[in-house]
């Protein structure tokens, strides 16, 4: 290990007010070693987590050979309420990954208190929200473990590289030990992702103009993508961290003014902001569309896509991505209804306020010749 990469370490720890910091290759990486450590080879075990979430914690899960439990979102703010939460708990889970998605900040200390009496494992995903708090605590301190992302547009974005923070000395010497015997998967990473984005791309399409024939084409995604998370730490990263922490205040403010920015002046439109709670930072500015189909979501993000403005629509019930075979294809109402409902801007830092200013004029005009003010 690097001088800067234990310096950045301790950095981390400090910000999050814990007392160990581990660098990985990846937040998905950390939360597979967290697992894999936990892991009770007699017996299977269940990990609880939204199902509206980016596919890399579930190629974690699955890669550590958990079963996952999927949770419901509120479609208002993109995260699991407590009380689903307490739903899940009750069923009898292991484990749960709290996430606060797009940096919204979600009660993760009632949440950990209840895992914490009931001896559930409980990982903070805090990947889209470092730099945010609740109540006073920053994101990153909850729970057994906590898990950031340093990757491509998160707060603090660096392309690649994350973090595993705990209290217990002994899970950090561990999750090292882990990364310190690693072996890396030979395969062609980037053939591999390549052949999942097409595949993903192509039901994702599909979505658009046959639903359920879409669901089946997402069948089995998860397979072709989980060996994605093996790869290593790569001490450059840590230089390029360790100078973005130095603007992190700065970026958090930045990104708030550019998410007051997107709901002002779409303010007048058709577009729903997600509810931000106090201390939350935004990864994306997330707006809904209420009552949209999946073709109009798709009409709606090409129009904007072709004047080389960033949006997205990338998840989809994560649920849908796994083989039959190992789980039923549930329906999770709220879920399938934001993911059809959704728009995500960028607030990076290299999204300067002018940009912002462009794509939402753009937006505007756009769902207005669409019919949509």
């Amino acid at each position: 290990m690097t001088t800067s990469t234990m310096k950045l370490e301790t950095r981390v720890a400090n910000l999050t007010e814990r007392s160990e910091a581990l660098a990985v290759a990846r937040a998905a990486w950390g939360l597979y070693a967290l697992l894999s450590i936990w892991k009770n080879k007699s017996t299977p075990q269940k990990i609880a987590l939204p199902s509206f979430l980016c596919q890399s914690p579930l190629a974690a899960i699955l890669q550590a050979e958990w079963e996952p439990e999927f949770c419901d979102v509120d479609p208002e703010t993109g995260n699991v309420s407590n009380d689903e939460w307490e739903r899940v708990i009750k069923l009898g889970v292991d484990a749960i990954l709290f996430v606060h998605l797009f940096g919204n900040v979600a009660d993760a200390g009632r949440i950990a208190k209840i895992c914490k009496a009931k001896g559930i494992y409980f990982i903070e995903d805090a990947a889209q929200s470092l730099g945010g708090d609740l109540e006073g605590r920053p994101c990153g301190s909850f729970g057994d473990a906590s898990i950031v992302s340093f990757g491509h547009t998160k707060i603090i974005d660096a392309g690649h590289g994350g973090m595993v923070l705990t209290n217990d000395s002994k899970l950090a010497n561990e999750v090292k030990n882990c990364q310190d015997n690693y072996s890396r998967y030979t395969l062609d990473t980037s053939s591999v992702a390549k052949t999942f984005s097409e595949m993903f791309y192509a039901a994702r399409h599909c979505l658009a103009s046959s639903p359920e024939a879409a669901r089946e084409a997402f069948n089995g995604l998860m397979s072709i993508y989980k060996p994605l998370i093996f790869t290593r730490w790569e001490p450059d990263i840590s230089e390029k961290v360790l100078l973005r922490l130095n603007n992190l205040e700065s970026s958090v403010r930045a990104r708030r003014e550019k998410n007051e920015t997107y709901k002002d002046m779409l303010r007048d439109t058709a577009l729903v902001p997600l509810k931000m709670s106090p201390g939350s930072v935004p990864w994306r500015a997330a707006f809904r569309l209420p009552g949209i189909s999946w073709a109009e979501q798709e009409t709606i993000s090409d129009s904007v896509r072709t004047e080389n403005v960033d949006i997205s629509n990338w998840y989809v019930p994560a649920h849908w991505l796994m083989e039959k075979t190992s789980i039923p294809l549930v329906s999770l109402k709220s879920t399938e209804l934001l993911s059809k409902e959704i728009f995500q801007l960028w607030l990076d830092d290299n999204t300067d306020l002018d940009k912002v200013k462009h794509a939402a004029s753009l937006l505007s005009i756009k769902l207005d010749e669409l019919g949509y003010c």
